[in-house]
């Protein structure tokens, strides 16, 4: 089953070096509530990377406050955003690939501070109640952004570790607006091809689609990288499910295996959903790595699932 992202994905991109200086200005014109002297830009972001750095990976950042808040600056608007960080490690990673290092696309800690910025400055854009992090690291990284944003930003941090293994990287939140249960996962598989696949159907003259030699046609697959939470806003309930689905969209056998994920994310969902008294809202964000059917991309390029 098909789920679309209804919400623009920002994605970063690589750019020149970002000066310190200029994008911490902030530091220099604002004291937090103990009134203590601002310590300089650079300061500042060796001592967060420092003190963040020398938390184990397995710091835990999942569990819901026994007493949600609504930090948010107007409470009559909730805005919410979906960002591809891109390779967001700063600590080495935890899985096959070392990031920074030279498989990965910051090669040393002055490039993956660079991209660190960048998203800062992403974030301060955005100014979203809620957003939602796709290849991030780990529950640190989601610190290490929330100390080197401007004060009074109101974010808390909420990611609940995957088990991608070659990549290492999870999907998290940073938000305004407490959850109101304990982030959770499901570790269910779902056979492919699913029932009523359409990855199959797709016109194999197209030079887009193509088979990867070897890949087996059938199998189970899991969810490695998601998350489900529920908010209580107002006088809403939502359910709240991210995810980060495999990659190359053109591809038919990631396709099927694709679709099988997305059953899994629509099974976890509907099980939340029953258990509910009364309506309930869903969401559902993150890099879904499909086209959209009514949203044509560049080169016309149609979804194959």
């Amino acid at each position: 089953m098909r789920r679309k992202n209804n919400f623009k994905i920002y994605k970063s991109h690589k750019k020149k070096s970002t000066k310190l200086s200029n994008l911490f200005s902030y530091y220099q014109r604002t004291k937090d509530a103990t009134n203590d002297i601002p310590l300089s830009a650079e300061d500042k972001f060796n001592s967060v990377f420092s003190y963040w750095g020398g938390k184990p990976t397995t710091f835990d950042c999942s569990l819901a406050p026994k007493f949600p808040k609504d930090r948010r600056k107007n409470k009559q608007k909730l805005r919410i955003a979906s960002y591809n960080a891109e390779w967001l490690f700063l600590f080495g990673g935890s899985g096959s690939v070392q990031c920074p290092g030279r498989d990965c696309p910051w090669k040393d800690s002055n490039q993956a501070r660079d991209h660190l910025l960048q998203a800062i400055q992403m974030l301060i854009k955005l100014d979203a109640d809620i957003i939602h992090f796709n290849e991030i690291e780990d529950c640190r990284v989601l610190h290490v952004l929330m100390d080197l944003l401007p004060d009074k930003h109101g974010y808390r941090a909420y990611l609940i570790p995957g088990t991608e293994e070659m990549t290492g990287q999870n999907v998290g939140i940073l938000t305004r607006i407490d959850p109101i249960i304990d982030l959770k996962r499901t570790d269910a598989r779902k056979s492919y091809p699913v029932m009523g696949s359409t990855c199959s159907s797709a016109s194999p003259s197209s030079s887009y689609i193509s088979y990867s030699h070897g890949q087996r046609r059938s199998g189970t697959m899991g969810l490695s990288k998601h998350y489900l939470t529920k908010f209580h806003i107002g006088d809403m309930k939502i359910i709240w499910a991210g995810a980060h689905l495999i990659a190359h969209p053109g591809n038919l056998d990631r396709c099927i295996r694709r679709e099988a994920q997305a059953a899994v994310l629509a099974d976890f969902i509907a099980n939340e959903v029953n258990d509910e008294n009364g309506p309930v809202e869903i969401i559902v964000t993150g890099d879904l790595n499909d086209h959209d059917d009514e949203i044509i991309g560049a080169n016309n390029v149609a979804p194959l699932s």
